[in-house]
């Protein structure tokens, strides 16, 4: 072969590397194509000039380089021997890219061919796709994962298997079309799926073996049909889901036979040679770009591999935003841009609290309409947008809003306390200086932030920080945002990379925090040593860390006299753990530690446990600092504290992160907390039952609600940045009930943050007006009757602002509504307790615009019913009230309204006849008639639809099963279950079905023990023998005189059932009840259908602490109020001459709503605790999901087997 050198017809850069021209294709805009490929004209004479002989050129890259993702995408490789190709988990994943110019070779293109030698890193075989890149501006010495340029064009998938071995590729079509435009061919090399093996293969910096392009004038297999000059793929009819393809005919003596369509490399069908060339791909993505391409082939077979190609975006209804992250200031217009190929749209506007605040429609014009909105007041909204097309159903998406006051940060001084965690140097996660203005808007004067120290020092001694980060740090800094340093955590130049426990390693630590400060002198003045090191961040690595004090006291005592030595002012603290550990803490402060922090930092994470519960946790905290500090406490900084939003045990609402968020804060400020963070600022992630994905005020760049678009903590954390700005903590009320109101003071005037845990009733009393400004930030004025202001107080936040002389529980004023159904009038109690008064009084009741007056004489008590307009959406909303007395509005009342769909669906996988199926139930709870129309189905790719057209009267029942098909190996099926009735919204129940074997699910039996604490009556059932039927979860285990047992677990019509007889060497059980997990105790948990299908479930702990046998509810799937649990059978003994602890419970169906003895599956998993006297050891557990994490998709398969069964 001829081989034509690497150098091209450009200049020689300084470093002898040839220049190359950096052109930038234009992408064609009509109808969302990316890009054609022109063909090159057909010689006269069918193949005549193809078939001509000639040598094949070889074209050696002018570039080529790998690029990573993840924490490496800053990073370039475009001096590595090799190209690596993965992809993985985000670190992981790798591309490869190749350049070639193409102006030297002056023939036609019959042929190109890319050669890559190389092998997968494995023992199997995988693919790997070839893409065509438009963009070849990119350079093998800059190019990195954040730069690379996009991969479009799906060319073609090899297989790679672990021989080394040249690799053939076919890019003869996009090769041709890139020496008719520019002359330049980037090609991309990317493996398909999500959890690849490496494959490696020589660059072109190799010293042999390196990647080359083949050009040859003679087609692959010149007896396939050819294609005439200027043939291309053409699109019409597109949507999101399909479009429709066509082309010319390819030419052949003795005709085309078949085509074969391709679609991203892959063959997607074969069409007649003889039809009109068309072709409808349908079961698209939409928003995703898709390569097709059409081969041709003779009636011998014989295929051409040169045929026409084209890439399309496949258009998608969307909602686009007008501001980062939809975050408007009130100056600003709160606009929307809807794209979509449908003809009009409607939208619904939805407050914090689910009320409509507002509605319209519009027709869409050249794919695009502007929503402009009028929303009420500040806050969080929710745009709900159907788009429409005639023949099409209705396509529905949302995105989330949030209106704020306009604020200005510079304003602000240090005295705030607000301050939000972030990773802007994440730029892989989305992170950047984009969102300092969020920030910004959020109201928060600080930021808590850093560089890892395995970032920052990549050569020992040398510390490296790049020109972006010294732009981020000064856009900080220009923003008027101060920032708290956190420092972590080891490094490969010391102590084997783990955590540091060596002098030089903690040496080498304090000098990494000393270079931060030495590179941004004027930015930084606060610094955290180290981060969380009692849990696993101060266990990395095998050094001897282990998280302990003794080992954090010298990392501490050394860094902090490295910081002062530095810079004087820098302020120092730590030690940064999480959770409250008083017992680590003392160890610490015992050996000083406090001698060498100046503020003290913590992160007391308590979820899903309340603020009120984890508040609570602060007051032996400054006990403790005072125990060893001479009396004195020390400054204390929050600088991370959160509740995450995701779907599983340990989650809360989205409205309940905003009400958790105001209530913490204000009681750590009235606590001792001097400044707090929230953690974090972006939403980690979109796994929505991975807690750490959902921490966030704004939602991840990725969420279909909208890139960094707010929660509601977000808004209801702006409203306090601005309420309580230039306000510091006075005193807390004493109020009775569940009551909380925490006094603020700018010195001229008190501001109040009141809550309480349930709803309640309260009496303000003053003489002058008072502002009442609600969570989102919305006020009005309330004028004393009688020196009495009226409210409904709730978990739901609001600040009082104005003289209260005092707070009282109660009010002579109440609204109350009814439970009710979607589509069903309202009805709504409203009541006037006049009995202290000697004067009769009308008061209006102002609902929703419209007035309800109610007058009671004097002495008497007067209500009313009213009918309010029915609710349409199920939920929870709120009905507010105010209240006008004498002709001012002296009163604000609330109740809760929960509107239930009158049809409830079920869907449980039942185990009957050793066979999977669906059951699926249709109740109606209502007590009126519903006209079911149809209910739908979906499971994997099975479908159907049943036309009922049916009157299910009030409190009847519609049954039906679906039935499953039970694979040799698990598997997993998403099901969609859809009920539609006349005039209601339609129910349904979206979820996945996991199949099992038989074999591997469990029989509970049937039995009725009497609970004494005798288990003679459990003789016959077969147990769980612990450990041997288990799992070890005890670092330090001592064998079965340790912790060993049997298990067994019963059910009959009225309660399930659990025992134990544990033998155990040393009990211990002196934890309040809902810490008895820390010493002997005994927990379970059940959940609906078999593990994986529910992502909540219950759990129960038993245990006997000094005031005997305790039943104690951990978790259920409503998120109630974790507590003790009453009616029920408990016995628990322990016998101390034989070490022996015996557990017998009986838990009634009715504390477990939805799981019942049927022919459903279950998840059940249990575990007993161990204590020996220090806290837990760890525990045994049969099944999973409780201990380490909470997670029902860990738990066992169970039935409830009756005795023949």
């Amino acid at each position: 072969m001829l081989e034509i050198g690497l150098t091209s017809q450009g200049e020689v850069n300084n470093e002898g590397r040839p220049g190359m021209r950096m052109m930038r294709k234009k992408w064609m805009t009509a109808v969302h194509v990316l890009a054609a490929a022109l063909l090159l004209p057909l010689p006269l004479g069918y193949g005549n000039a193809y078939a001509n002989a000639a040598t094949p050129v070889q074209l050696r890259p002018t570039d080529d380089a790998f690029v990573r993702a993840g924490s490496y995408a800053s990073q370039n490789y475009g001096s590595s021997t090799q190209l690596s190709v993965k992809t993985n988990e985000l670190d992981l994943t790798r591309h490869a890219y190749l350049k070639f110019d193409l102006s030297s070779y002056t023939g036609d293109i019959g042929s190109a061919k890319l050669y890559v030698y190389g092998h997968l890193v494995g023992a199997t075989t995988e693919g790997m796709q070839a893409f065509g890149v438009d963009d070849d501006s990119w350079s093998e010495a800059a190019i990195n994962w954040n730069t690379k340029p996009p991969a479009l064009h799906t060319l073609t998938e090899i297989q790679v298997g672990p021989a080394w071995k040249w690799h053939e590729i076919d890019v003869t079509s996009f090769v041709r079309a890139q020496a008719a435009g520019d002359g330049i061919a980037s090609i991309a090399l990317i493996q398909p799926g999500a959890n690849g093996t490496s494959l490696d293969f020589n660059s072109k910096e190799s010293a042999a073996n390196k990647p080359y392009l083949a050009l040859s004038p003679v087609r692959s297999n010149p007896s396939s049909p050819a294609w005439p000059a200027g043939a291309g793929v053409t699109f019409s009819d597109i949507d999101e889901a399909s479009v429709r393809l066509q082309w010319p005919a390819a030419v052949h003596p003795d005709g085309v036979a078949k085509y074969r369509i391709y679609q991203n490399g892959t063959v997607l069908d074969e069409v007649y040679g003889g039809g009109d060339r068309s072709y409808l791909a349908t079961s698209l993505e939409a928003g995703k770009p898709y390569t097709f391409k059409v081969e041709a082939a003779t009636g011998a077979g014989e295929w051409s591999s040169d045929g026409p190609y084209q890439t399309v975006q496949i258009p998608g209804t969307e909602i686009q935003q007008t501001k980062l992250g939809n975050i408007f200031l009130s100056t600003e217009p709160v606009a929307f841009v809807i794209s979509t190929p449908r003809s009009s749209v409607t939208w619904s506007v939805y407050d914090y609290w689910g009320n409509q605040v507002g509605q319209g429609a519009g027709s869409v014009t050249g794919g695009q309409t502007t929503i402009t909105l009028t929303p009420p007041g500040y806050g969080y909204y929710r745009l709900d947008v159907q788009a429409e097309l005639a023949g099409r159903a209705p396509k529905t998406l949302a995105a989330t809003f949030a209106v704020m006051e306009p604020f200005d940060l510079s304003a602000v001084g240090d005295e705030s306390p607000f301050g939000v965690v972030t990773h802007l140097h994440r730029s892989y996660q989305g992170w950047g200086t984009h969102l300092i203005e969020p920030i910004k808007r959020l109201g928060t004067k600080y930021i808590r932030d850093g560089l890892e120290w395995h970032g920052v020092e990549k050569e020992k001694g040398v510390y490296t920080f790049s020109p972006s980060y010294d732009n981020l740090m000064n856009s900080v800094k220009n923003a008027h945002i101060n920032m708290l340093l956190v420092t972590g955590f080891n490094n490969p130049f010391y102590d084997n990379n783990a955590t540091p426990y060596t002098d030089e390693g903690r040496e080498g630590f304090a000098n990494y925090v000393k270079a931060f400060i030495e590179q941004y002198p004027h930015i930084i003045k606060w610094v955290e040593v180290y981060n969380e090191f009692n849990i696993g961040f101060g266990d990395r690595g095998d050094g001897p860390a282990d998280s302990r004090p003794d080992y954090y006291y010298p990392l501490l005592k050394k860094t902090y006299e490295t910081i002062k030595a530095t810079d004087p002012s820098i302020t120092v603290m730590g030690p940064t753990p999480s959770e409250v550990n008083l017992k680590w803490l003392e160890d610490l402060f015992k050996l000083g530690g406090l001698n060498y922090m100046e503020k003290f930092s913590i992160h007391p994470y308590k979820f899903p446990e309340s603020p009120e519960v984890t508040n609570q946790q602060m007051y032996a905290l400054h006990d403790l600092i005072r125990q060893y500090n001479n009396g004195q406490t020390k400054p204390v900084w929050t600088t991370e504290a959160s509740w995450p939003t995701h779907v599983g045990p340990r989650g809360v609402s989205e409205e309940m992160q905003a009400q958790y968020l105001v209530r913490l804060i204000a009681l750590s400020l009235a606590n001792g907390v001097e400044k707090f963070w929230w953690y974090d600022l972006m939403d980690k992630g979109m796994d929505e039952t991975y807690h750490e994905d959902r921490f966030g005020l704004i939602r991840n760049m990725n969420d279909p609600l909208g890139a960094y678009a707010p929660k509601p903590g977000y808004a209801a954390y702006g409203a306090m940045t601005r309420m309580l700005n230039g306000y510091t903590y006075a005193d807390t009320d004493t109020v009775s009930g569940s009551v909380y109101s925490i006094r603020f003071s700018n010195g001229q005037q008190d501001r109040r943050v009141l809550w309480s845990s349930t709803q309640q009733p309260i009496t303000l009393h003053a003489t002058q007006p008072l502002v009442i400004t609600d969570i989102m930030g919305n006020s009005l004025i309330y004028t004393p009757d009688q020196g009495r202001v009226y409210l409904t107080s709730s978990e739901s936040p609001v600040y009082v602002s104005g003289a209260v002389s005092s707070i009282e529980s109660g009010s002579r004023y109440s609204i109350t509504a009814s439970q009710g159904f979607s589509g069903e009038p309202v009805p709504v109690t409203l009541r006037h307790d006049n009995t202290g008064n000697t004067a009769s009084v009308t008061t209006t009741f102002e609902i929703k615009g419209q007035a309800y007056p109610l007058t009671a004489a004097a002495g008497e008590i007067a209500q009313t019913h009213v009918l309010l307009p029915p609710v349409h959406d199920p939920g929870t909303s709120l009905i507010e009230s105010s209240l006008q007395i004498n002709g001012q509005m002296s009163g604000k009342l609330s109740t809760p309204l929960k509107t239930l769909h009158p049809l409830e669906l079920k869907v449980q996988h039942n185990w009957t006849g050793g066979a999977d199926s669906l059951g699926v139930t249709v109740n109606n709870v209502s007590s009126q008639s519903v006209s079911v129309q149809q209910l739908a189905w979906t499971v994997g790719t099975q479908s159907q639809t049943l036309n009922l057209q049916m009157a299910l009267a009030g409190g009847g029942t519609y049954t039906t099963t679906i039935p499953l098909s039970s694979p040799q190996a698990p598997s997993e099926l998403p099901v969609t279950v859809s009920v539609k009735a006349q005039q209601l919204p339609d129910v349904i129940y979206s979820g996945k079905s996991v199949l099992i074997s038989g074999n591997s699910i469990y029989a509970i039996p049937e039995l009725s023990p009497v609970i004494d604490g005798d288990l003679s009556d459990w003789a016959a059932l077969a147990p769980v023998r612990l450990p041997q039927d288990g799992t070890v979860k005890i670092s330090s285990y001592g064998g079965e005189s340790d912790l060993s047992g049997d298990v067994k677990v019963a059910w009959d019509a009225q309660n399930l059932y659990v025992s134990a007889r544990m033998t155990d060497n040393s009990f211990d059980q002196n934890e309040t009840v809902a810490n008895a997990w820390k010493g002997d105790s005994l927990q379970f948990g059940i959940s609906s259908g078999v593990p994986g299908e529910s992502l909540k479930g219950y759990e129960f702990m038993i245990s006997l602490p000094p005031s005997g046998a305790k039943a104690y509810r951990a978790l259920d799937p409503q998120d109630s109020v974790p507590g003790l649990i009453t009616n029920y059978q408990l016995a628990i003994v322990r016998n101390e001459a034989q070490k022996a602890t015996t557990y017998e419970f009986a838990l009634p169906w009715s504390h477990m709503p939805g799981i019942s003895p049927d022919q459903g599956l279950y998840g059940f998993s249990l575990l007993v605790n161990d204590a020996d006297g220090g806290g837990r050891k760890g525990w045994i557990e049969w099944g999973a999901g409780i201990g380490s994490t909470k997670n029902p998709a860990l738990y066992k398969p169970v039935r409830f087997a009756a005795p023949s069964n």
